[in-house]
């Protein structure tokens, strides 16, 4: 846990081992979230920001009618949580659930505020993490709306394979925007 936490750190800034890394890991708790379990309860509090170091989380909603909508993935080396209800202590609209166990890390806003606090590096990485979700989102946004969803699984063929291998199809339909049925009918076009 410790090493992929402080490398995927040290790739955006460059921590001091002996103080800023050890203080991440001295405020963050490990833990183990069994497949097709939820980070939190449905309709509760996200209290923590987490860090996966294996597995797949999937994100979703509830639609107005009801249905279940998978909106994002996130996996080993990544961070999530309902910045929303994290900062604002408000019911969170996501649900978090593992596609498989799930090995994390979690922290909660009283100490990654006293971290912010006490070491400015650690501070600008929350920015920066921040900044590149905005960005991702946005991106995400604007492909849903303007490009076909061959293209959008192409692009997840790239950049995400191994949730293709990892995430059950009717997962990976409904992030890409569509039906299983049209995926199944991509997925034959890219396998011929």
């Amino acid at each position: 846990m410790k090493t992929l936490l402080i490398s995927s750190i040290n790739k955006q800034i460059q921590l001091n081992p002996q103080e800023e890394a050890d203080a991440i890991l001295a405020f963050g708790q490990t833990l183990t979230l069994p497949k097709d379990q939820l980070l939190y309860p449905i309709n509760g509090v996200c209290k923590y920001i987490y860090f996966i170091e294996k597995g797949i989380i999937r994100h979703s909603y509830n639609s107005e009618s009801g249905e279940n909508i998978t909106c994002d993935f996130s996996m080993e080396g990544q961070f999530l949580t309902d910045y929303g209800s994290f900062t604002k202590n408000e019911l969170s609209l996501y649900q978090f659930q593992a596609m498989e166990e799930v090995l994390y890390l979690k922290i909660n806003l009283s100490d990654l505020s006293k971290l912010y606090a006490s070491y400015p590096k650690i501070e600008t990485f929350g920015r920066l993490i921040a900044e590149q979700t905005a960005q991702r989102i946005t991106q995400m946004a604007r492909s849903l709306i303007s490009e076909k969803a061959a293209y959008r699984y192409e692009r997840l063929l790239k950049e995400r394979p191994d949730l293709l291998q990892r995430v059950p199809q009717k997962y990976i339909a409904a992030y890409l925007g569509i039906k299983p049925e049209s995926l199944s009918r991509i997925r034959k076009t890219y396998s011929n």
